[in-house]
């Protein structure tokens, strides 16, 4: 049996993981402050208290523990986190981090019901753990261990790259307890983990981002760099004394965001309040007082005293509440255009009405898709957030009304604003702003948006690049089409967007169209074709002589014609005959005046590779 994690002193284990441990944990403190969800939590509860290095607790996934509780029962569940900024399954610092996860688990204590356990890395490791996460999906799809294994190790509908994960876990878990193993509890103990990429690794990261766009949504009188930084020294002061945070301790670190963050947090509870009862608890609030204070300041009408007994107070209350809550909101979006997007030119509407666009109705539509049960109240304002939204882009001609049997899709955050009028049934205007991109070799970024005037609609070339390592038919299809659409966009036709429609199995797209009017300058546009191109014969040419070509950032060259590949490629396989030879490097493909990109193979890389030459000795 394999050790327990030793306590260590809260000042060698406070900066254990460095920046990005520090700023995951920064988001899940922002969660608790302001009342919202965050992975791993049930639905239902909410955040009580934040434990920091909790090995002198007895947990051995020790980076951060999340206690939260259902305030409908009062029952407990735990999420214990273990932050790695880069993972691979072949590592050590995976086997720790399963290991001591198992150790977890096996303890009497774990809530196998309601308790999580989340091992936390930087997205650029995403490729390197899709294995992990694959087997993880497989196993809460499966009732028994066996079939879950069957599937993990099905030729035809699993890889190596998951069987590779499935054994590292399996290794793990049997060297730090091999006596409390067995087949249904390590599929069991699969079941309860969660393998998380987020973009925290810098302050620009897209994920910090979208924290500091949170808290200006939310505190839009406060400088979101500045709060984004007090939670963030927070973290850093908890960590080195393995300290705890709740919500009634707060004062003792950031006592100037104490109110302003009860308030946003009162806001919020107030949007999701339906029932009486909601009502009353609200004006019981803590800070309601000091609610009805600030919206004095800025001239805004005071929230009414309620009467159980009256539907009318009820209303108005809502009406109140949610209005205000929206257009404070509304102010501070943050919905601004994703960095890095290159510059655009506005297209031309010609023929636009001989395809059907988006309407207030088709949006509403949508909308009735996702949130079936919700009831919508006269003269209110409300948001709408879809995580993740399923969306099918592919060309059309606006002359013609003619669109492109090449579709491909992409997943995409939406949001849609709605305001209601005295009859909310009739009376419902709609506003939507839907962001979406692709993923590993698939470079596409786009954004569209309806009857919202300072949203740039845009459709243009991711600026992060990642390898898939495994690219399934089904990508490889949606690469293709990308790619065919690609060629439309270039002959005059325009990128549109149909939106996912929830529950509906035949119809799984709306039927309207978002046409996306801003395009790239037709060299961008060119460059994304090329690269395309270029990431489509490489897939096919590594099918077609069964060899795992790499990318690398020489293969996309400009000089390294579709041709010279070809040739490169046909060299190293006919060299590969009978046997592959080892440290294999091939003649210059392209060169310049200092470098020259060759066709190399070495252990874990078939590929392109540009190699600086050295310069030429000057004799005196």
């Amino acid at each position: 049996m394999f050790n327990k994690k030793q306590v260590a002193s809260p000042s060698s284990t406070g900066d254990r993981g460095g920046a990005f441990e520090r700023r995951v944990q920064a988001s899940r403190l922002l969660a608790m402050c302001l009342g919202l969800p965050c992975a791993g939590v049930p639905t239902g509860y909410s955040i009580q208290k934040l434990q920091f290095q909790g090995r002198v607790l007895g947990h051995n996934t020790d980076d951060l523990i999340i206690t939260s509780v259902c305030a409908r029962t009062g029952e407990n569940a735990i999420v214990r986190m273990q932050m790695k900024r880069t993972l691979t399954p072949s590592s050590n610092d995976f086997k720790e981090a399963v290991g001591l996860a198992w150790l977890d688990f096996v303890d009497p204590s774990f809530n196998k019901d309601l308790d999580k356990i989340q091992i936390v890395f930087d997205s650029s490791s995403l490729g390197h753990m899709k294995g992990a996460q694959q087997i993880v999906a497989f196993a809460r799809s499966t009732l028994t261990h066996d079939v879950w294994k069957n599937k993990v190790y099905s030729k035809n509908f699993s890889n190596e790259k998951n069987r590779k994960a499935y054994d590292a876990m399996e290794s793990a878990v049997k060297i730090y307890d091999l006596e409390a193993f067995s087949d249904d509890r390590f599929h069991d103990f699969v079941k309860s983990i969660e393998f998380l990429g987020e973009s925290l690794d810098s302050d620009n990261d897209a994920g910090t981002n979208t924290q500091k766009q949170l808290i200006s949504q939310q505190l839009p009188s406060l400088d979101k760099s500045m709060v984004w930084a007090k939670l963030v020294v927070v973290c850093v002061e908890l960590n080195g004394v393995a300290g705890e945070i709740s919500l009634s301790n707060l004062d003792a670190f950031i006592p100037e965001l104490v109110d302003d963050l009860g308030i946003a947090r009162l806001l919020l509870r107030a949007m999701g309040t339906s029932t009486e009862n909601g009502f009353l608890e609200i004006r019981k609030h803590e800070f309601y007082q000091k609610l009805q204070k600030r919206l004095i300041l800025i001239g805004s009408p005071v929230m009414p005293t309620v009467n159980p007994n009256s539907s009318k107070d009820k209303s108005e209350f809502s009406s109140q509440k949610l209005s205000l809550a929206i257009s404070e909101a509304s102010k501070n979006q943050a919905l601004t255009e994703q960095d890095g997007v290159s510059s655009t030119i506005h297209a031309t509407n010609k023929g636009a009405s001989t395809i059907k666009q988006f309407t207030n109705d088709s949006i509403g539509e949508i909308l009735d898709s996702w949130f079936p049960d919700h009831e919508h109240n006269a003269n209110t304002n409300i948001r709408f957030r879809i995580q993740e939204l399923h969306c099918e882009l592919f060309a059309a001609n606006i002359q013609t009304g003619e669109l492109s049997e090449e579709r491909f899709e992409t997943t995409a955050y939406a949001e849609i604003l709605v305001s209601t009028g005295e009859a909310p049934l009739l009376e419902r205007k709609h506003k939507l702003w839907v962001s979406g991109h692709g993923h590993d070799e698939l470079e596409v970024t786009w954004q569209f948006s309806f009857n919202m005037s300072k949203q740039k609609d845009y459709f243009a070339r991711s600026k992060h690049f990642s390898s898939s390592f495994f690219a399934s038919n089904y990508f490889r299809e949606k690469l293709n089409a990308y790619e065919k659409v690609l060629d439309k966009v270039l002959a005059g036709w325009k990128p549109v967007v149909r939106l996912g429609m929830l529950g509906k199995k035949e119809e799984r797209f709306h039927n309207d169209l978002g046409l996306i009017s801003n395009i790239p300058r037709k060299d961008e546009l060119l460059e994304m074709s090329r690269r395309i191109k270029v990431i489509n014969l490489i897939l096919n040419l590594a099918e077609k002589n069964g060899i795992h070509l790499r990318f690398s950032d020489a293969a996309f060259d400009k000089l390294l014609t579709e041709e010279l590949i070809v040739t490169a490629v046909q060299d190293f396989v006919n060299v590969c005959t009978p046997y592959p030879p080892n440290n294999y490097r091939s003649v210059a493909i392209v060169q310049g005046e200092n470098w020259e990109i060759c066709m190399v193979a070495r252990n874990f890389f078939i590929g392109f590779q540009k190699f600086q030459l050295p310069k030429p000795s000057v004799r005196l």
